[in-house]
């Protein structure tokens, strides 16, 4: 009997299996047949679409180059309007034809002419060619009467030689595209639509009324709008204001327009016919189905029956008492026929002793009976014993599937250990997730898998879980292919087997953790204590243990002159040298942190004054010794001691404070000193050519001061701001300084420039700070039209009015790098051409008239 119940468990769900696949097996095949229908149909409109647009942007291509042709033969401009009208006659959908020049000068084929107002050169589509250098198309627009959309067609126009001659353009009308499209519907319900290169609609069903308003492609689909940004062309299934269909699109390369088609699947799929195919499939399926459970119930369950209830038919006390049923191999009621032969064989028995003894065939018959009553109770319990059987293994594999998919979803590994720490199970969904392969643990005890630092944590969290219940939590590192990485453990009671482990990769929590308290304690330029750290450190190292506690306070010198002569990233590098000086001499134990822009200080617990200052010293010493291109680098230091416990290290601080910036007054004009002659040498060593310009504007100045009768101080101080007018140089890149080149206008801006850097440099430092104000304006001019503040007249410095003269002789009559050389009676004539405009009238006499520079 078992082995019947499993044949027709068996066939339940061979017969389940084979519905499912037949349905699936119909299901696919009918969407992939809509499926290649769509793509082929949009594919087919797509394409020929796309082939019409590109020819009508090629043919009005065509005609701006036979434009540009004709322009480079012909000069004659009532020849060029005939032959733009010729064209605009002969392709309508051009509105106009025109020709633009550098010189804002237009030639339109429309007739149109332009007011005085007029700036050609600030048109978009006269930008766009000349950026291009190539054919544009610009975005479309409405034309001036607001019911036509046009697009405009542009492209530069140049000479033999290479020159530009300006740029030949056309308004192209879209109407007949638009139609194009509309024409091309594929049915009542699905619509085409047209995108510009920014993905802004020019035709769709729901955008009909066009106006200067723009519909975003965003605002129709923002699914399709993704895929545009992935794929240049594609079809993709949707759903468009609640309609299920299918969407394709084609990119223009060179206009990068879009050509786009939406088609329903009502539109290729008839809901009816759909239903009957459905119930057609499902009809022939079930037909197929039953025939084959037919067959199979007749192989394995009738035919046994039938056989079975022949073979019994054939017993017959009367005719044949010896008869025994045949018991075959595989026969489903083997069991049964085995048993009713046993009772045959003890009917016979009793058959032959029942005329001897009817008292004891009866009793005999009555244990029968009773054996037989007492077998079909047994196989009702083991059939609903199975029944049980079979119910509870469907709920545990349900149940079963139900914990794979959470561990699966979950990021975790999960652990079972007995109580002495022994692996019993482990479920992780990857299993490189694991700290080493499944198999070289499970059955192991923690102590021979995990360092002996994470196995005392465990083990204590073991013994905690099992005996109180709770849930026990604990963090550890592990070093894995020489990197760290970070977990959490947790555990709990886990019935009576032991403890329930789950553990957590926490290493980019651990990372940020670790990256966050560094930025919040740390300067983010030097890498050292910031001063949030610094103060914290203060109180906590102001305790009696650490007295003495000295202070040290440091100021790097010419920081900001630094960054105005050589620019931040220099500066930054000196703070960065000053910074290695500061650690490399200093102790370990010493608290060293960047408390300002320029400022560091540093803690010293157990240091003495004496002491403190000779750290001071090796301090400046090294930062002497330290070699940086064109920087001179030089602190400030200031020292002070916390002796007893009532001294407050507020004043501390501020004594050292002040001891720096006494220090400071004396080494900082120094050290500036220093730096201008080295910005000199470096501007120097830079371009050579600036010496030999400094050196001659400055022996003009000279003589320009004596044939002025200035006195002996303003004399020398001319001639000093002669050689240090141009030292904000230093700040312009290189090679805008050497540029054999003219200059782009970037560039010029940059170089204009040095003025102002001229005047932060001198500023800085006393002895040149009063020529600060001369060099800033020995770029303005008399008229009021120079730079950097537009001065005017006598606003402008004396000295800076001789120097601008000087400058711009010196400059004319050397050689120049992109500019022809005058000679001395031509630069005599320019100085005297632009005097009352660029220059001081009264200067330019005296220069003149005192032969200066002959």
């Amino acid at each position: 009997m078992k082995s019947f119940i499993k044949n027709y468990y068996s066939i339940g769900i061979i017969m389940a299996a084979i519905i499912g696949l037949t349905m699936w097996i119909q299901y696919n095949n009918y969407i992939e047949s809509i499926k290649m229908e769509v793509e082929n149909t949009i594919d087919s409109r797509l394409d020929y679409m796309a082939s019409e647009i590109n020819g009508h942007i090629q043919r009005n291509q065509k005609a701006l180059e036979a434009v540009e042709s004709f322009i480079l033969i012909e000069k004659d401009e009532e020849k060029i309007i005939d032959f733009m009208q010729a064209l605009m006659t002969s392709n309508p959908t051009f509105q106009s034809i025109y020709f633009g020049t550098p010189e804002n000068k237009m030639i339109n084929g429309s007739g149109f002419i332009p007011p005085a107002t007029f700036d050609l050169l600030a048109r978009p589509w006269y930008i766009a060619a000349l950026n291009e250098n190539k054919h544009i198309i610009t975005r479309p627009y409405l034309n001036a009467s607001k019911d036509k959309w046009i697009v405009t067609l542009a492209k530069p126009v140049y000479d033999h030689q290479n020159r530009l001659l300006g740029v030949v353009a056309g308004d192209s009308l879209l109407e007949s595209t638009l139609n194009l499209l509309e024409e091309q519907k594929i049915s009542d319900e699905s619509y085409t639509f047209l995108l510009d290169n920014d993905r802004n609609v020019l035709l769709h069903p729901d955008y009909e009324n066009m106006t200067d308003l723009t519909l975003s492609l965003g605002d129709l689909s923002v699914d399709l709008l993704t895929e545009l940004s992935k794929n240049k062309n594609g079809i993709i299934l949707t759903s468009l204001d609640g309609v299920i269909g299918y969407v394709g699109w084609r990119t223009f390369d060179d206009s990068g327009w879009v050509i786009g088609g939406f088609a329903p699947m009502s539109d290729f799929v008839n809901q009816r016919l759909q239903n009957m195919t459905i119930f057609l499939i499902t009809a022939l399926s079930t037909t197929i189905i039953l025939f084959v459970v037919f067959i199979l119930q007749k192989k394995y369950v009738i035919n046994p029956i039938s056989e079975l209830d022949e073979d019994i038919q054939k017993i017959s006390v009367d005719k044949n008492v010896t008869y025994r049923l045949p018991i075959k191999p595989g026969d489903p009621f083997s069991d049964l026929r085995t048993t009713t032969n046993k009772v045959l064989e003890k009917t016979e028995d009793y058959f032959k002793t029942m005329n001897k003894n009817q008292k004891a065939l009866k009793n005999a018959n009555k244990d029968l009976y009773a054996t037989l009553q007492q077998l079909t109770a047994v196989e009702e319990e083991l059939r609903s014993q199975n029944d049980e059987l079979v119910e509870n293994k469907q709920a545990l594999e349900v149940s079963e599937r139900k914990n794979r998919a959470i561990i699966e979803v979950l990021p975790d590994i999960i652990f079972i250990l007995n109580e002495e720490g022994i692996f019993l199970d482990c479920l992780v969904n990857q299993e490189d997730m694991l700290y080493t392969k499944k198999e070289h643990f499970m059955n192991k005890a923690l102590s021979e898998i995990m360092p002996e630092s994470i196995v005392v944590i465990g083990m204590r969290a073991i013994h905690q879980a099992m005996n109180t219940g709770q849930l026990q939590r604990f963090e550890y590192a592990l070093e894995i292919e020489g990197k760290q990485h970070y977990y959490e453990m947790r555990m709990i009671k886990f019935m009576d087997q032991g403890v329930l482990s789950i553990v957590r990769d926490i290493t980019e929590q651990k990372q940020d953790q670790i990256r966050i308290e560094k930025l919040s304690y740390h300067d983010q330029l030097t890498d050292l204590y910031n001063r949030r750290f610094y103060e914290e450190e203060q109180r906590r190292l102001d305790v009696p243990r650490n007295l003495p506690l000295s202070v040290m306070m440091l100021d790097v010198n010419g920081l900001k002159l630094t960054n105005d002569a050589f620019g931040h990233l220099v500066g930054d590098q000196l703070l960065l040298h000053v910074a290695k000086v500061i650690k490399d001499h200093c102790r370990l134990d010493d608290i060293i942190a960047r408390i300002g822009g320029d400022e560091f200080i540093v803690l010293l617990p157990k240091t003495d004054t004496r002491e403190a200052k000779r750290i001071a010293d090796r301090i400046r010493k090294g930062a002497l010794e330290q070699k940086m291109d064109n920087v001179v680098i030089s602190v400030s230091i200031g020292c002070a001691t916390k002796t007893i416990e009532d001294q407050l290290i507020s004043d501390v601080f501020i004594s050292a404070e002040d001891q720096m910036y006494r220090e400071k007054l004396t080494e900082s004009q120094s050290m500036r000193n220093k730096t201008i002659q080295v910005i000199i040498k470096a501007l120097n060593e830079k371009s050579a050519r600036e010496k030999v310009h400094s050196d001659q504007v400055a022996h003009l100045c000279q003589e320009m001061g004596k044939a002025m009768n200035l006195g002996a101080q303003t004399l020398n101080e001319l001639v000093t701001a002669g050689h240090l007018h141009d030292i904000g140089k230093i700040a312009i890149r290189d090679e805008v300084l050497n540029k054999s080149d003219r200059l782009t206008e970037q560039e010029y801006e940059e170089v204009k420039k040095h003025s102002e850097s001229g005047y932060l440099i001198l500023k800085s430092v006393d002895t040149y700070s009063s020529l600060a104000e001369d060099i800033l304006s020995h770029h303005e001019r008399w008229d009021g039209q120079g730079y950097p503040r537009g001065l005017k007249g006598t606003e402008i410095p004396l000295i800076a009015r001789i120097i601008s003269v000087t400058d711009a002789y010196e400059a004319m009559t050397s050689q120049r790098l992109y500019k022809a050389t005058f000679n001395h009676k031509e630069a005599r004539a320019e100085l005297r051409k632009h005097a009352g405009t660029q220059f001081d009238p009264e200067i330019v006499n005296i220069f003149l008239d005192h032969n200066i520079g002959l």
